[in-house]
């Protein structure tokens, strides 16, 4: 199984709660713990949004452009008819869930950002180089907390919060790499 952002939130407690189920957990750059609002918020506020909230919310497609920033290792130019289209197709009609997703996050922050996990499979951590939305010093706190072994944290250079997009070609290989050794 494979997660990401918060899919890899999703894909750890399945994995913890259905261990027969899942021969190898890979997350990157996933939200598992070790994550607050606190630290959620700062990184907002360091790239001129209020908050976290706010980022994720995205009420305009030129509030997209804060996502962007903190998703992606390098700022592409983005135009704005770019933007308009990319926000109407994947951001709007999803807005409803995203906002459910972090109002339940923080009223859960307290056993979320504690949670050591019971996995009794293989887990690999996969981050980016540099991932902005989920810091690197998330993804190793979650190493350390759950106990996992230094060879199984992966940094894929040149990325950031989506290595899949930026490195497909070096995020297949390394996943490759990751499945066929356990």
């Amino acid at each position: 199984m494979v997660g990401n952002s918060y899919g890899g939130g999703v894909a750890a407690r399945l994995a913890e709660l259905h261990p027969e189920r899942i021969k190898h957990l890979v997350i990157y750059d996933g939200l598992v713990s070790d994550y607050s609002a606190a630290l959620a918020d700062s990184i907002a506020r360091a790239h001129g949004a209020p908050s976290m909230l706010a980022v994720m919310r995205t009420p305009t497609a030129k509030d997209l452009r804060f996502g962007i920033k903190l998703s992606l290792y390098r700022d592409p130019p983005l135009p704005g008819f770019i933007l308009k289209q990319v926000y109407n197709e994947f951001a709007a009609p999803f807005r409803a869930a995203q906002i459910t997703l972090i109002k339940d996050l923080m009223a859960h922050e307290e056993s979320f950002v504690h949670k050591k996990y019971d996995w009794r499979m293989p887990v690999h951590l996969i981050w980016g180089e540099r991932d902005e939305l989920i810091p690197n010093a998330v993804g190793r706190a979650v190493l350390m907390r759950n106990g996992l072994a230094e060879d199984r944290w992966i940094v894929i250079p040149r990325t950031g919060h989506v290595p899949n997009i930026e490195r497909p070609r070096e995020f297949v290989r390394v996943l490759n790499r990751l499945l066929a050794a356990d």
